[in-house]
């Protein structure tokens, strides 16, 4: 802040976007849950894929360009770490 106490990162306050991005409200809230039991089992397999899929593509291209068991392990942490 300079002496008249404004400050001086002004741009600190501006909008990023010339337009307000919309923020979309979640279908389901913290405490509710789907209606039926298979979208439940739906969502459950989705997070489980998502959950999986950074170490399983890595496996099927180490495995695929037949690569040790080391450089399978190794290879997954770059994947991971990138």
């Amino acid at each position: 802040m300079n002496k008249k106490g404004e400050n001086k990162n002004s741009s600190i306050n501006e909008a990023v976007w010339q337009e307000t991005p919309k923020i979309k409200e979640p279908i389901y809230k913290i405490d509710e849950r789907p209606q039926s039991w298979w979208e439940s089992v739906l969502y459950g397999w989705q997070h489980t894929l998502v959950d999986i899929s950074p170490f399983v593509l890595p496996l099927a291209v180490a495995g695929a360009i037949g690569m040790s068991a080391l450089e399978k392990a190794q290879f997954i942490n770059f994947c991971l770490f990138s």
